[in-house]
């Protein structure tokens, strides 16, 4: 039983350790760590912020790192950075490469790539690397300096505008009463006169006016069948107008024969005995003139009634 359980350990132990170091492997693989690299030199006049480790980033994902930095014969800069040989593509002789440089967090090389149909960049060949200007500190804490005293300013203006007696507390108190008084009876009439009884005049005016208008109709309707409808003053007028044309038409005819009797009467006057019977004719057409015209008076005194009769007499 001994033997057995220590046969099952050991196997044990040895399927373990081959299960962690094949997993092992395959996050080194995973990783890139077997996959060959790519090496190139960048030349700069300083490398301040770069060391080991420094990502190399193209449109913000890292495709290699630096893995050494040192002098040249010359005093210069040399970053060795290795890139892994599917990410060799990106790299064009095109290709510019930009130390950057943030105000917070850590420095990495930014490369571009602006011609992907350019030749690839060869395997350990040597390029310029572009510094960022450096950061103006003194000149950043100016303006934020600038940034801060406008800060203090506004503060202290929101700190005047919400004192209990600020004028904006008062407008919005007033606002408070008007909307308060136009939730009254007569609602925003209320609010904008000051209350319900200045609104509660006004709705009196309005509704006097609105009777006034009503009684100016029946008025008017009333006029407009009393002078204009079948019947009425204008209608009578103009029916009496016709008659009265017509005796005068008839006066005036009357009057010429009253004319041509009167010439036969001055003729007549020599002959008494031959005018007798022109006289007696006379005398009728006169009384008939006079009665038409005494008929015509009655009419326009009933048309147009005068303070005194008119009336025709006979000589």
């Amino acid at each position: 039983m001994n033997k057995s359980i220590q046969f099952k350990v050991g196997l044990f132990l040895v399927g373990f350790f081959i299960v962690s170091i094949s997993a092992l492997f395959y996050l080194l693989y995973a990783r890139g760590t077997f996959e060959r690299q790519a090496h190139f030199t960048l030349i700069a006049f300083d490398a301040t912020g770069i060391g080991a480790g420094t990502p190399l980033v193209y449109r913000g994902i890292a495709i290699g790192s630096v893995t050494g930095v040192a002098h040249s014969d010359r005093g210069l800069a040399l970053v060795k950075i290795s890139i892994p040989e599917h990410e060799h593509r990106w790299l064009r002789t095109s290709s510019e490469f930009t130390l950057d440089k943030p105000l917070v967090g850590a420095a990495a090389i930014r490369l571009d790539t602006n011609d992907l149909n350019a030749a690839e960049l060869t395997n350990g060949t040597s390029v310029p690397l572009i510094l960022s200007p450096p950061l103006d500190v003194p000149g950043l804490v100016a303006k934020a300096n600038v940034v801060l005293n406008q800060l203090a300013t506004v503060s202290a203006n929101v700190a005047q505008m919400t004192r209990k007696d600020s004028e904006i507390n008062v407008t919005l108190g007033n606002l408070k009463t008007i909307t308060g008084q136009m939730t009254g009876k007569y609602g925003v009439v209320g609010g904008l006169l000051g209350g319900d009884k200045q609104a509660q005049v006004l709705m009196d005016a309005l509704q006097n006016v609105r009777s006034l208008t009503a009684n100016l109709n029946q008025i008017s309707h009333k006029l407009d069948r009393w002078a204009f409808a079948n019947g009425g003053v204008a209608d009578k007028a103009d029916q009496s107008l016709g008659q009265i044309q017509s005796l005068l038409g008839e006066v005036r005819s009357s009057l010429k024969k009253v004319d041509t009797l009167l010439v036969n009467a001055n003729a007549l006057t020599a002959n008494l005995k031959d005018g007798t019977d022109d006289l007696v004719q006379l005398r009728g057409q006169v009384d008939e003139a006079v009665s038409q015209a005494n008929q015509l008076i009655l009419k326009i005194n009933r048309f147009l009634p005068s303070s005194k009769a008119g009336e025709v007499k006979l000589p």
